[in-house]
């Protein structure tokens, strides 16, 4: 399973903004703009054990560099993107298993 979405984190507190907070850029409308962008990644291996990573990304090109670096400076926790967008990603899944799913952070991303 993959989600992925927009982060709204202004002031970098690790909370979501206020909706009068969010910077906005005009197209056709005031358009919000994230500051950053999230990815979460979560496989099932075949005896039922979850492994995750996730990317907390900023949303600006000065900070890509090389992108193998890029990515592995920006891995975190679900639980850091669940403070800072204020979404509960995996509400049904039993409480000790979401625990440790969304408290784990990946040293490094995944070679299959």
């Amino acid at each position: 399973m993959i989600v992925a979405g927009p982060i709204f984190d202004e002031d970098e507190d690790g909370q979501p903004d206020l909706e009068d907070d969010v910077s906005r850029i005009q197209f056709e409308e005031q358009v919000a703009q994230p500051t950053h962008f999230f990815k979460i990644v979560v496989d099932e291996r075949s005896d039922g054990t979850l492994d995750s990573i996730s990317f907390l990304l900023p949303h600006n090109f000065s900070s890509v560099g090389q992108s193998r670096r890029h990515l592995e400076r920006n891995i975190g926790t679900i639980d850091e993107i669940e403070a800072v967008t204020g979404y509960d990603f995996f509400p049904d899944m039993e409480d000790a298993m979401e625990d440790e799913l969304e408290s784990s952070k990946a040293d490094r991303y995944w070679r299959r």
